[in-house]
């Protein structure tokens, strides 16, 4: 619980330093807004299949199913999911082991 206080914190303090930049330096604003979203990100991307109810019903298998398959139109013509997030899902598995 209190690593997500200090996100929620961490995230508020660089949105703030992001609105205060956002007049005096276009650099400062890129940066600090990188940080608004990188920061809830970095703790998602480290979370466990078994945290959220979703993740084993759709995310897994979907990402198996990019894994597998020879091209994009392939897993596009196996899934009723939304295109976009097929698409994410494929170029992820080219990304990755």
């Amino acid at each position: 619980m209190v690593l997500y206080i200090i996100v929620i914190l961490l995230t508020t303090f660089f949105s703030f330093l992001a609105q205060k930049a956002i007049n005096r330096s276009k650099a400062l604003f890129v940066l600090f807004s990188f940080f608004v979203l990188f920061v809830p990100s970095l703790l998602a991307s480290f979370r466990d299949l078994s945290v959220g109810s979703d993740v084993m019903v759709y995310e897994y298998y979907i990402f198996q199913d990019a894994r597998s398959v020879p091209s994009l139109a392939d897993l596009l013509s196996l899934s009723r999911l939304e295109p976009f997030f097929v698409f994410i899902n494929y170029i992820s598995s080219r990304l990755s082991d």
